[in-house]
């Protein structure tokens, strides 16, 4: 395994790259650009992300629990069972993504963007989803209800959600 623990990237751009089974653990990412990038078996555990732009990238296995993402973009990128358990995010941008098989378990997701993006068996237990948008995402009645808030989340049928209690 390759290790970043601690390391700083700020500004870069790591578009076109293979990074396989490799630790970021701690790291920080500002300001970076990455595009048409794998990532396989990637952690991200305790990470602080700020505006860092992942387009068309895929993840394979990838860990982003506990870390901390703000104003990031994963437009149009595949992320088939990621781990964001615990990841507090801002205005992250999930547009056009497939998260199938991915946990939020208790993750503070709120505001964000999942317009058109596949959320087919996403475990978001606990997870707070308070003004998320859900336009057009694939997203069942079960998922919401395991949400510890979905209180003005914007649905996938364009109606506003309102918590139970």
């Amino acid at each position: 395994m390759v290790s970043f623990p601690n390391s700083s990237f700020f500004g870069s751009n790591l578009s076109r790259m293979k990074i396989t089974d490799t630790n970021f653990e701690l790291a920080q990412f500002d300001n970076t650009n990455v595009s048409d990038s794998l990532f396989d078996e990637t952690s991200f555990t305790l990470a602080n992300l700020h505006q860092v732009s992942f387009f068309s990238c895929e993840f394979k296995e990838a860990n982003f629990s506990s870390a901390i993402l703000v104003s990031v973009k994963f437009s149009h990128t595949s992320m088939f069972g990621a781990d964001f358990r615990k990841a507090i995010t801002n205005k992250a941008d999930f547009a056009s993504v497939d998260l199938s098989n991915s946990t939020f378990i208790g993750a503070d997701i709120q505001g964000a963007s999942f317009i058109g993006s596949d959320l087919n068996n996403v475990d978001l237990s606990d997870a707070n989803l308070y003004k998320v948008d859900l336009t057009n995402a694939k997203i069942t009645e079960k998922q919401l209800q395991s949400a510890i808030s979905i209180h003005e989340a914007l649905l996938p049928n364009g109606t506003f959600a309102h918590d139970r209690n």
